[in-house]
């Protein structure tokens, strides 16, 4: 539900960013090894947002949460290596 993809999207983004910090080194920008997860999570953030005037998500069918799932395990697996 959009519970739970909410939750994966939290952990995915900081998950990130724990990663981009340790590998910044004084003077340096952080590497671009993790542009591709960045886009990726922009996108499923932008799918979860709320409609424009509504005060909850839109509801997500199956295929949709299989979907973002589905990206999901290719930016954990992206951030594993």
């Amino acid at each position: 539900n959009w519970d739970q993809l909410a939750q994966r999207y939290l952990a995915a983004v900081a998950l990130r960013q724990s990663l981009v910090d340790s590998r910044q080194l004084p003077g340096r920008i952080a590497s671009v090894q993790f542009d591709d997860s960045r886009k990726q999570l922009l996108e499923i953030r932008d799918l979860l947002k709320f409609p424009v005037n509504y005060h909850r998500p839109e509801r997500l069918d199956g295929s949709q949460s299989r979907a973002i799932n589905q990206r999901f395990i290719e930016i954990f697996d992206q951030l594993e290596n």
